[in-house]
């Protein structure tokens, strides 16, 4: 999701003459939308999905708990990764590359 400030109708965000959805627009920057925390939505999902997946195990995870959870909205699932299936896999891949990242550090520390 976006982070916004909250905006009045008569109030503007640093620009004179900014009100309503242009306003908002410039306190939040052009190009593509970021997640909570200031990253992608891809990465938001996986982290969030991880940690559910982990927990209550793939069968008992839905997407729209992810979603709700992730704050992104259920469609996003869907346009990222095409469904809860390819999801879980990108969480496994993001499983895996963590782990090969951590034992290349220990080997250069080496």
């Amino acid at each position: 999701m976006v982070q916004t400030t909250d905006l009045k109708i008569t109030g503007h965000a640093g620009k004179p003459g900014k009100t309503g959805v242009a306003a908002e627009r410039a306190v939040r920057g052009r190009g593509r939308p970021s997640g909570r925390d200031g990253r992608p939505a891809d990465e938001i999902l996986i982290a969030v999905a991880s940690e559910l997946f982990a927990r209550q195990g793939y069968d008992s995870v839905s997407t729209r708990q992810i979603a709700k959870q992730a704050r992104v909205n259920l469609s996003a699932i869907g346009y990222h990764f095409g469904g809860k299936e390819a999801l879980y896999l990108a969480c496994i891949e993001a499983a895996i590359a963590a782990k090969r990242k951590y034992r290349e550090k220990l080997v250069e520390a080496v």
